[in-house]
């Protein structure tokens, strides 16, 4: 999970924004400069049109072997968002069941 500073956030309230996905596997990491948003923007390709839309509210899956090599992360095996003006065929917004189920999946397949 990386915070961004999208909507007034501070470093200061990343622990109680931590506390709403804790797991194990779940690590928290806070990007004050919000560059994390507009490289994911980037990698993703997320698009209004021709304008890019700022990644902040987008909920991505990687497998267990998903490494970040070089300047880029890696493409995530699945991804929904809450963002407006994305195509929803594209980057289907988000379904917390579906996601969810999704999660499951993944880590049904790929045991500790």
């Amino acid at each position: 999970m990386v915070h961004d500073p999208v909507i007034g956030g501070a470093n200061k309230d990343i622990p109680a924004a931590a506390e709403l996905l804790h797991a194990t596997l779940a690590r928290h990491y806070w990007d004050p400069s919000g560059d994390f948003g507009r490289q994911m923007s980037q990698v993703l390709s997320l698009l209004h049109g021709t304008k890019p839309v700022y990644a902040w509210d987008v909920w991505m899956i990687y497998p267990p072997n998903a490494v970040w090599n070089g300047k880029d992360p890696p493409q995530p095996a699945f991804l929904m968002h809450q963002l407006p003006g994305l195509d929803n065929a594209k980057f289907p917004p988000l379904d917390s069941k579906m996601f969810f189920a999704r999660v499951n999946d993944v880590l049904a397949a790929n045991p500790r």
